[in-house]
């Protein structure tokens, strides 16, 4: 249970002469986090080095600092596979929200949701509220609004239709 976006299977999602492992970007230059001066985004995650999975989920993120606010852009499935590196995005992006700030998560570049990411949504937004962070969510897609809603999550995780729309809510 979850969502997934359907997608032109013959177009390459990440160009170029990638390597795909479960849980983690092995693209070059994405396997440590690193810090862009002029623009001010980090990219996040930690690749799964333990082996070589031949299940081709991946999974990443990158964080934009908006003043206290924090905008987490993911990328990628978040599955079984993929669920602790959502994880530690969530953790890390959140830990760099300054409060009263809010953490705002763009879904509109993940291709699938398993019912536990949205778990994991929920237990951050718990653990953010704690500290006076509000999280809000970005997502075109009706069937994300549909499973906050059946959750009874919407008090928690608000979706918004653009992020701009997401940053402007107090």
């Amino acid at each position: 249970m979850g969502y997934s976006k359907q997608k032109d299977s013959s177009s390459d999602r990440q160009g170029g002469s990638n390597i795909e492992r479960c849980g983690a970007d092995y693209r070059e230059g994405a396997v440590s986090p690193t810090v862009s001066a002029v623009t001010n985004h980090r990219r996040l995650g930690e690749p799964n080095l333990s082996g070589t999975s031949p299940i081709s989920s991946w999974l990443t993120g990158n964080v934009e600092f908006r003043g206290w606010d924090v905008l987490l852009r993911a990328q990628g499935e978040v599955d079984a596979c993929t669920l602790p590196t959502w994880k530690h995005l969530l953790g890390a992006a959140a830990a760099r929200v300054t409060p009263p700030g809010r953490l705002v998560i763009d879904l509109e570049d993940l291709d699938f949701m398993g019912c536990r990411a949205f778990a994991a949504l929920a237990d951050e937004a718990i653990r953010c509220q704690r500290q006076d962070i509000d999280v809000h969510l970005v997502s075109t897609a009706s069937i994300v609004r549909r499973i906050v809603a059946a959750a009874d999550l919407s008090g928690l995780l608000p979706v918004h239709p653009s992020v701009e729309t997401a940053s402007s809510v107090r």
